[in-house]
């Protein structure tokens, strides 16, 4: 767990070997407003892909948040990322609202996806 002013961080890793193959990052703003809710990201190296790694890591980035006083997830995802859109809405995520034209990648402007989880 990291602090910073304004905010802290949470990271769960998945390993296999002493290899990194797995992560989800939590964002954790320290101001009144916001302090029931998280950003979370997961991310999960190519070759392990598809094994269940990353909803693992997903569910256990969610049920921290829930035992320490959270009640939203949320991410935001380029909406060229249908992978993630998908694996996110497997899981219960929704589409809270969506920034026309946000990202600037290569030459094409795409808009960026934000996605939520409320926690029961």
């Amino acid at each position: 767990n990291r602090h910073n002013t304004g905010e802290s961080r949470m990271f769960f890793v998945a390993t296999v070997d002493d290899d990194v193959v797995g992560w989800t990052h939590l964002d954790l703003p320290q101001v009144d407003k916001l302090r029931n809710t998280a950003r979370q990201t997961v991310g999960v190296v190519p070759a392990y892909r598809g094994q269940g790694v990353g909803s693992n890591l997903l569910q256990r980035g969610i049920e921290w948040a829930g035992a320490n006083g959270y009640r939203k997830m949320h991410n935001k995802v380029p909406a060229v990322n249908e992978h993630a859109l998908a694996f996110l809405e497997d899981h219960g995520w929704q589409t809270e609202g969506i920034r026309r034209k946000h990202y600037t990648l290569g030459d094409d402007l795409v808009d960026e996806v934000m996605m939520a989880y409320e926690i029961d």
